[in-house]
């Protein structure tokens, strides 16, 4: 999914492991419960994308320094 548009998108528990996300516009979007787990996020545009205590990172990765948003039920 190199360089895809999912501004806005619903990925709201998807399967994204080790998933190739390089320069993937997300903003907005509601990761909520996905499973990112070894994806590569390199360059991928993250800001005011929502998030949950049950989204799975990859190693190092730092949610709210790429302008996430935590979403507290």
């Amino acid at each position: 999914m190199k360089h895809a548009i999912l501004e806005d998108a619903n990925l709201n528990g998807a399967c994204l492991k080790a998933a190739c996300l390089k320069g993937v516009n997300m903003e907005h979007a509601d990761l909520r419960g996905a499973n990112l787990e070894d994806a590569d996020l390199e360059n991928a545009d993250l800001v005011d994308a929502i998030y949950d205590n049950k989204t799975a990172w990859p190693a190092n990765f730092d949610p709210k320094a790429a302008g996430m948003r935590l979403f507290n039920d």
